[in-house]
This record gives C-alpha cells, structure tokens and sequence, in this order.
C-alpha cells in the first residue's frame, strides 16, 4: 500500500477518513503467583487486566460533518456519550485490508 488510508466508523456520527492511526495497542498486566504448598521456590506468572492505550488519529477529512464536532464539543463540557467505534486499514481502491 502506498500510503495508509483509514475509515473511522462512530456507532451514531458516521465516518470519516484520517491518514494517521496511532495507539493501537494492548498491554496485559503480569501477576506473579506462588501455591502455598508448592514444592518449587519460584513463582509463576498469570496474566490480569488489559490495559488500552489512547487511540490519536490524525490528518482526518470530514468536510461539512458538524456531527463529530458536536459530539467533541460534549467532551469539553465533561458530558460525552460513548461510542463504538470500527478503524478499517483500506488498500489502493478503498476496500477494508484490515479492521
């Protein structure tokens, strides 16, 4: 793919293309863990909560779409809705390579 091309779907505003994705990654917090009566010293590691980075997109193209900014102007009075929200990779002819 020559440049990346991203469609952002929100579950209520629509979509809109960006060019940047950034923060797309998970990471699962370790706990060490030791049987009372196990025979062995050491511990063993189990894996706990998941932890989600913030997701940045950037180089976005919504022109005349009023919805997103109103919904980001919610976020400032500190009363925002959640949204689903879909990221699709899109190849050359703007069919989803990845989602």
């Amino acid at each position: 793919m020559p440049k990346f091309y991203f469609k952002v779907t929100f579950s209520d505003l629509g979509e809109i293309a960006c060019q940047e994705v950034s923060g797309l990654d998970v990471e699962t917090q370790v706990i060490e863990y030791r049987h009372g009566n196990s025979k062995q010293f050491s511990t063993i590691k189990m894996p706990s909560i998941k932890k989600y980075s913030n997701i940045t997109l950037k180089k976005g193209v919504f022109k005349d779409d009023k919805k997103f900014w109103q919904w980001f102007n919610k976020i400032q009075m500190n009363t925002f809705d959640r949204e689903t929200i879909t990221i699709s990779l899109l190849d050359e002819k703007g069919e989803p390579a990845m989602a």
